[in-house]
């Protein structure tokens, strides 16, 4: 979620009524984090994404937290894939 002459920009509510559609499932793919979950900037991310029913999240988009992961306090996993410009953040 970043606006740009390159990209789509997506309100906040928009999203929002994407996350609600989401049904339960082990494993959920998104491109962007949930907003303030590897990423070091809490504007950045889909609000209320870590609220969906998910055991795993695979995200991308911010290139910084590449290949690190975190668990939520609920117990779900939420792994940032994206590329990390040639440096391994990887245990």
């Amino acid at each position: 979620y970043i606006a740009g002459h390159w990209a789509y920009e997506t309100t906040q509510r928009e999203l929002g009524f994407l996350v609600e559609a989401i049904p339960s499932t082990d494993v959920l793919l998104s491109h962007t984090p949930p907003a303030g979950v590897l990423s070091w900037r809490d504007e950045w991310g889909i609000k209320g994404l870590e609220k969906c029913d998910f055991k795993y999240l695979f995200c991308g988009h911010v290139h910084e937290c590449g290949g690190m992961e975190t668990t939520l306090p609920d117990g779900k996993v939420v792994a940032n894939t994206a590329t990390t410009f040639g440096i391994s953040v990887l245990t």
